[in-house]
C-alpha cells in the first residue's frame, strides 16, 4: 500500500508560507563517437539564402511566465490562476551548459504548469579528499579571519545564467539550498552540510564530524548556515540584474534535500550518542561502532527560525519544508508537495500514484536533457531504473533509456493539465535544432544538439547560390546516448535523398526495476577509525565543463584559418539546416543553415 510518513506541527507565522515535501520513493519496488570538423560559412546574406517551403517556422521566440506563485485553500496560483503541477525534477540544472539548461526548460515548459526542483548548491570537499571538486562548486571553504564562507564565484556566474534562462522560458523553479548528510563518506553526494561542518571546524574526518556537530542544535554552524542564505538570497543576478530574493523565477526556497535529524546508537550497547565534542576524545583513543537512524524530521524550532529568515530576505518566495516522508501535512494548514516520487517497478504503481494523489504538486524523479554533443545525458538509479526524457520513446537503444519513458513522461504531460481543469492539448510545437558538422574518421557528417519534445527531424538540403532547400531525409531520431548521433553526408550533392541506418533497437524483454531501495541512507554498523588507518575513498569524477567546452560546435565564422577573411564568395558545396517535427507530426522550426564545402570532406 502507498502511504506517505510522518510529519510535525509548524506553528502559524502571520507572515511565512510553509510548504511541507515528501520523496515518494515505492520501495516495492565511447564517449564521442565522431570529432567535430572546424568549418567556415561563407558570407552569405539572409535574403540570398535558398528559400523555404511556405509557412516554414526560423524565428523561435520562448514565452516568459512573469508573478509570484500563491498559496490558497490547499492549491497554488499565479496571478489568479491555478497553478498546480505534474513535473520532474531536473537535478543537473546547476552542472550542465547553457545549451542544457535551456533544453531543459523547454522540456519542463511544455507540462501544464511549468515548474521544475533543481538540486542543492555544491560543497567542495577535495581538500577533505573528497570527489567534489572545488572548480564545480558553489563553496569551497572558510575563511576565519573574515568568519565568512569562501565561495566559487564562477560556479554562481554559471547559476546566474540558468536563473535568467528560466526566466525567459517561463519556467518556475524551488531550490533546495543544502544537501543532507546521509551518514556515509560514499553517499555523499554533490557536497554536503557535513562538508560545512567540517570546513567550518576543521575537521578532516568524515564520522569523526558526524559525532561532534549536530547541524541542527549547533548555534554556530546554523549562524554559519544563515551566512550562505543571506549570500544566495542577496546576490544580484550578473546577467538580468535580479536580486535571487527578489526574483520571481523563484517558487519556493526549500530549507534543504530531504532533511532528516540523525539519531546516532552506540552498536554495542545500542545507548544513544549525543553528537559533542567529548565525543573527539572517545574517536581519537579507540575505535567507536556506531549505527544511525534516519526517521526523524528535522526540529521545528529550526526549521521556524530557518524559514523565517529565508523571508525576511525574500518576502513573496514559499518557504519549502525539505525534510523527508511527511504526512497530515494539510491537517496543520500547509500545502503539500510531493517533491520526488519514481522508481516504481511498474507502470501500474506509477498509474496507481497518479490516481491516489490529487495534491497540488508533484515531480518525478528525474528528467534528463539533450546533450551537448547530439543524443541525450543519461542517468541511471539503479535496479534497470533510467533518468527520463521528453517526449519519451517506446523503443530504446541503449540501456541507459528507462523502458517505461514513453508512458510516463505521456502520462505526466496528460496530468499536468488535468490537474488545472483544462483539456489536454496537442503536444508541444518543438523548437529549432543545432546542427554541425562531423567526421567519424572516414566520412563527413552531419549531426545536431536536438529540440526538446521533438519526436523525429527531416533534414533539408540546398546547393550554394540554389532557389531552394530540398528535404533529403525525414523520420530522423536522437534518442540515443550522448555523442552518438552521426548521419553520413556528401557535400558536394546536398539535395540527394540521404540514406539513414536504422537504430538497432533493444529486443526481448528487458530486466526487472522491481527490488529499488533507498540505499543512500545509511543504517549499517559504522566504524570510526583510530589515527593512522586510511579511508578507502571513491575516486574522483572526471569535470565534464572541460569536455564540453572542448566539443562544442564551432561558431559560423567568415574568417579561414590562418585569420584572414574569406575571398571567394562562390564555393562549392551544399546547405544544411534540421527541421523539429512534434509528436502529433506537426512540423516544429527550422534550424539555422550551416553550409559545408567539398574541401572539408574527409
Amino acid at each position: 500500500m502507498l502511504s506517505l510518513s510522518w510529519s510535525y506541527h509548524i506553528r502559524s507565522l502571520s507572515t511565512l508560507v510553509l510548504l511541507s515535501i515528501s520523496s515518494w520513493f515505492n520501495l516495492c519496488g565511447c564517449f564521442n563517437q565522431f570529432s567535430i570538423l572546424k568549418t567556415i560559412n561563407p558570407t552569405t546574406a539572409d535574403n540570398d539564402l535558398p528559400a523555404l517551403p511556405s509557412g516554414a517556422l526560423i524565428n523561435y521566440e520562448p514565452k516568459s511566465c512573469p508573478g509570484w506563485v500563491t498559496v490558497s485553500d490547499n492549491h497554488l496560483y499565479l496571478d489568479g490562476r491555478l497553478f498546480d503541477f505534474r513535473s520532474f525534477n531536473a537535478p543537473s540544472l546547476l552542472e550542465g551548459t547553457l545549451f542544457e539548461a535551456t533544453d531543459t526548460f523547454r522540456s519542463i515548459s511544455g507540462f501544464g504548469a511549468p515548474v521544475t526542483r533543481t538540486y542543492t548548491l555544491r560543497i567542495g570537499n577535495e581538500i577533505f579528499k573528497g570527489s567534489q571538486m572545488n572548480k564545480v562548486s558553489h563553496i569551497v571553504g572558510w575563511d576565519p579571519s573574515k568568519e565568512d564562507w569562501i565561495y566559487n564565484e564562477q560556479e554562481w556566474v554559471r547559476f546566474d545564467s540558468v536563473l535568467n534562462t528560466a526566466s525567459n522560458e517561463g519556467v518556475k523553479i524551488i531550490f533546495p539550498i543544502i544537501n543532507q548528510d546521509y551518514g556515509k563518506i560514499e553517499n555523499n553526494y554533490k557536497g554536503n552540510w557535513m562538508d560545512l561542518i567540517r570546513h567550518r571546524y576543521n575537521v578532516t574526518d568524515y564520522n569523526r564530524a558526524l559525532l561532534t556537530t549536530d547541524w541542527f542544535v549547533d548555534r554556530p554552524i546554523r549562524e554559519a548556515f544563515k551566512k550562505i542564505i543571506k549570500y544566495t538570497l542577496e546576490r544580484r543576478n550578473t546577467i538580468n540584474g535580479k536580486i535571487y530574493g527578489h526574483d520571481d523565477t523563484f517558487l519556493a526556497f526549500e530549507t534543504g534535500n530531504e532533511l532528516n535529524w540523525t539519531e546516532f546508537f552506540d552498536a554495542n550497547t545500542n545507548q544513544t550518542i549525543v553528537p559533542s565534542i567529548e565525543n573527539q576524545v572517545l574517536s581519537v583513543n579507540s575505535t567507536l561502532n556506531f549505527t544511525m537512524n534516519h526517521i526523524r524530521p528535522a526540529p521545528g524550532e529550526w526549521t521556524v527560525d530557518i524559514a523565517k529568515y529565508i523571508k525576511s530576505l525574500a518576502p513573496n518566495a514559499l518557504v519549502m519544508d525539505g525534510s523527508y516522508f511527511q504526512r497530515r501535512v494539510e491537517s496543520f494548514g500547509k500545502v503539500f508537495i510531493v517533491g520526488e516520487h519514481g522508481f516504481y517497478p511498474n507502470m501500474r504503481m506509477f498509474r496507481r500514484f497518479n490516481d491516489i494523489y490529487k495534491g497540488p504538486g508533484a515531480l518525478i524523479w528525474s528528467l534528463r536533457p539533450h546533450s551537448e554533443v547530439s543524443g541525450f545525458t543519461t542517468h541511471s538509479e539503479g535496479s534497470n531504473i533510467y533518468a527520463y526524457h521528453v517526449p519519451g520513446w517506446k523503443n530504446q537503444t541503449a540501456e541507459t533509456f528507462d523502458q517505461n519513458e514513453y508512458d510516463v513522461v505521456r502520462l505526466t504531460f496528460q496530468s499536468s493539465y488535468e490537474i488545472l481543469n483544462k483539456e489536454v492539448p496537442d503536444y508541444p510545437l518543438p523548437g529549432p535544432t543545432h546542427p554541425f558538422f562531423a567526421t567519424n574518421g572516414s566520412a563527413t557528417g552531419i549531426s545536431f544538439k536536438g529540440s526538446a519534445w521533438a519526436e523525429r527531424y527531416e533534414i533539408w538540403g540546398a546547393t550554394f547560390g540554389g532557389l531552394a532547400f530540398i528535404k533529403v531525409a525525414e523520420g530522423v531520431t536522437d534518442n540515443v546516448e550522448l555523442g552518438k548521433l552521426f548521419i553520413q553526408v556528401d557535400p558536394s550533392k546536398p539535395t540527394l535523398p540521404l540514406y539513414i541506418p536504422p537504430w538497432d533497437y533493444l529486443v526481448g524483454p528487458r530486466p526487472s526495476q522491481t527490488g529499488w531501495n533507498d540505499n543512500k541512507w545509511s543504517d549499517s554498523p559504522i566504524e570510526i577509525f583510530p589515527p593512522g588507518l586510511k579511508r578507502r575513498m571513491r575516486r574522483s569524477l572526471d569535470d565534464w565543463t572541460d569536455y564540453h567546452q572542448l566539443m562544442m560546435p564551432p561558431a559560423p565564422s567568415d574568417r579561414q584559418d590562418n585569420g584572414s577573411l574569406r575571398t571567394s564568395h562562390n564555393p562549392t558545396g551544399g546547405w544544411y539546416r534540421i527541421r523539429s517535427i512534434s509528436v502529433d507530426g506537426t512540423p516544429g522550426y527550422f534550424s539555422q543553415p550551416v553550409f559545408i564545402s567539398d574541401s572539408d570532406s574527409v
